[in-house]
């Protein structure tokens, strides 16, 4: 059986629910799902949107009702073992990030609720190597699993309501990048200067038509992997 439930979403949309937990296995698999749809039925659906454990499809009434797309979803399912051994390797992009501060003011707070050092915080921080899970919640946010365990801590009571471009925070099981400034509520413990998301103005400047189409405002891609890196042991 197809490790995934199939659910109305709207009337042009169905929601495949995996397993709810974040894992890098379900990524995988939800990866995976979205190959085979984009190779076997590209026809009639408009987008593919993941999360976590979860992929939506909007569909195009005119090509597929609910019964059928489902259907169609659960025999693909049958394929995703065999999808999964020809992922793409996700690349490792190493980070640097300047930790406490001005760039870091949640860092000593961070410390003191999880009674550690700040040293401590920032040791535990960059000796994983994480998964980018997805982009979200503005365009090109950076969610990224998993923390060292002594590291998780539910968001700030009250949220900020600007967090820096570049931000590295931490909330709960994840970990994750502000790649815009915004607003946010996950606890700030540092800053990176790298440049990891353009506007799709930006990104497709001086570049020929058919090369700025196909090219990703975003330098992080789901499946990839960062390694953060604290900026005095930052390689130039």
């Amino acid at each position: 059986m197809p490790p995934f439930s199939c659910t109305p979403l709207g009337e042009q949309a169905l929601l495949m629910q995996f397993e709810q937990k974040i894992d890098a296995a379900v990524l995988r698999r939800i990866m995976a799902m979205e190959q085979l749809i984009q190779t076997h039925l590209p026809k009639g659906i408009r987008e593919l949107i993941p999360a976590y454990a979860s992929l939506a499809v909007l569909f195009e009434d005119e090509h597929w009702t609910y019964r059928k797309l489902a259907e169609a979803m659960l025999d693909l399912g049958k394929l995703i073992p065999e999808a999964i051994r020809h992922l793409p390797k996700g690349r490792t992009h190493e980070i640097p990030v300047q930790y406490g501060g001005r760039n870091g003011p949640d860092l000593t707070t961070v410390a003191q609720k999880l009674k550690l050092t700040e040293d401590e915080i920032v040791e535990r921080h960059i000796r994983r190597t994480y998964l980018v899970y997805m982009l979200g919640f503005l365009p090109g946010f950076v969610y990224l699993g998993k923390p060292d365990p002594a590291l998780h801590l539910p968001r700030r009571e009250k949220p900020r309501l600007k967090v820096p471009a570049g931000s590295i925070a931490i909330a709960a099981e994840q970990t994750g990048i502000y790649t815009l400034e915004s607003p946010g509520g996950w606890h700030i413990i540092g800053r990176t200067t790298q440049n990891l998301f353009n506007t799709p103005q930006a990104s497709n400047k001086k570049k020929k038509p058919e090369e700025a189409e196909n090219r990703s405002p975003s330098l992080l891609r789901r499946g990839d992997w960062v390694k953060f890196v604290a900026l005095s042991q930052a390689t130039t």
